[in-house]
Formats: structure tokens, sequence, C-alpha cells
């Protein structure tokens, strides 16, 4: 009988440009298509069409996502300050003002009135205490919302931050067992109005209910060793 942990990193590895697809169609707009990604992902020469921008951030999203899957595959997989920092520089290079590296000024969420950053010298003791709560909560489903909203909500670096907690948060629900979480382009709406509604208020019960919802989908449709 397969594990869930591999079930999960099966369901990751075979509908991996779907994923990718997804998180940048939602969190960046990005028109890239699936099968653009499987292209990047397999090296396959394909004609280039779409914004050139679109394709270079389209391939640092595929890189991510396969370095965080192979992390997992190995066993070496973690949410140390180190590995998130990799993964934002892989995800934001020559994109952000910085990458690899915490924002060293404020910045601000588009679309919030009341939101106001954490100051950049609290930054490293802020993800050193969400460390510490997300492997002490034994509810790791939760543990890994919570971590992706933490991230969001205190924007740790200049650009990237959502791109960079679904990876990382998916790959912390894949090691332990949970199928990878996919926002679709058609609930972008959505969950954009909750994530607003979170940055302002720090209530999380509608995004809790989402995103069980979104594992309720995705377990339904890739029933444990049914392919």
């Amino acid at each position: 009988m397969i594990s869930k942990r591999d079930w999960a990193i099966f369901v990751a590895d075979k509908y991996f440009a779907q994923f990718v697809h997804d998180s940048l169609a939602v969190h960046e707009g990005n028109n890239t298509t699936v099968a653009q990604i499987e292209d990047i992902r397999y090296c396959r020469n394909s004609p280039i069409t779409g914004r050139l921008e679109e394709i270079f951030q389209a391939k640092r999203m595929v890189n991510c996502w396969q370095t965080m899957l192979n992390e997992v595959k190995s066993e070496k997989f973690d949410l140390s300050v180190q590995r998130l920092r990799k993964y934002q520089g892989i995800i934001a290079e020559n994109e952000a003002l910085l990458w690899g590296s915490f924002r060293t000024s404020a910045v601000s969420i588009r679309g919030t009135k009341i939101w106001k950053p954490i100051p950049v010298t609290e930054l490293e003791g802020a993800y050193q205490k969400l460390l510490k709560s997300t492997q002490e909560n034994p509810d790791k489903f939760k543990a890994g919302i919570d971590y992706y909203l933490a991230l969001c909500d205190t924007q740790y670096f200049f650009d990237g931050n959502k791109r960079t907690a679904f990876c990382m948060m998916n790959g912390f629900l894949v090691d332990n067992g949970y199928l990878p979480l996919n926002i679709s382009p058609e609930q972008k709406g959505e969950y954009d109005e909750l994530m607003i509604a979170y940055y302002e208020t720090k209530v999380k019960e509608g995004l809790y209910r989402f995103f069980a919802k979104l594992q309720e989908n995705i377990s339904l449709k890739f029933p444990l060793g049914k392919s």
C-alpha cells in the first residue's frame, strides 16, 4: 500500500505543470500556458509566444518547484530560514529589488488600507517564532496554512512573497503526507477577497474553510492510490 507521503509526492510530480501554472496565474496574472510550463520543465524546444518576462518568471517558478519537489523526495526539505531565502532567491532573481535576503525597508500590500509592515529589525525574530509554532503544531495541515498566511502577512521580501510562501507551504504539506494545494484562476476572486480581509483583520476562519475545501476537492480528485 502506497503511503500518503509517497502519494502526495506522486500527485505533485505528475500534475506539476498545472500547479505551477495556477500559482503563477493567481499570484501574478502570468499568462504562460500549462504546455509551455511542461516544455520549460523538460527543456523542450518550443516556439516562444507571449511576453518574455512572463516566460522568464515561469522558468524561475519551475526551477523553484522542482527544487522543492527534489528536496522533499530526498527528505532534505525543511522550513529553515536558509531554505526560505533560497527559494525566494530562485523565484525573484532579477525581478525583486533584492533577492535571497529579507527586505531592508518597508513595503506595502496592494488593496489594503490599514495593513502595516513589521520593522525590518524584527523579521529574523518573527521567522524564528513562526518556525517554532509551525513545528510544535500537531495539526500539520493547519500548521501549513498558518505558515503560509504568516509569510504573506509579514512580507519578508521585497517581491515574490506569495509565490515563495505557496511553494514552501506545499513542500511542508507534501512532506507531511497531504496532497499539494492548488488555487485555480476561477477561485482567484474569492481568494483575493479573503486575503485582503485577513491582512486587515488577522481573522483566519474564512481562509481555513477555503483551504480545507481545496484539500477536500483535491483528495476527491486524486484518491489514495488511484491515478
